[in-house]
């Protein structure tokens, strides 16, 4: 995939296992050709997650610049 706008990545590249329907690996290119490379492990499906999982609380990083879009 080559992204529409120039935000420095230049491509990204997806492994799928395709047997299992799965993503077992993503390559990402920046402009400046360093790679990162994130390696699937384990895949665990239909998991049950408490909703305070994805919530995010601005008061634990009172040192930091929180920009909220």
């Amino acid at each position: 995939m080559v992204p529409v706008k120039d935000n420095g990545v230049k491509s990204v590249v997806l492994y799928i296992n395709t047997p299992k329907k799965q993503i077992a690996k993503i390559v990402q290119t920046s402009s400046g050709n360093d790679l990162a490379v994130i390696t699937v492990n384990q895949y665990k499906e239909n998991q049950s997650l408490s909703a305070s999982t994805f919530s995010f609380d601005k008061n634990k990083y009172k040192n930091y610049l929180i920009t909220e879009l």
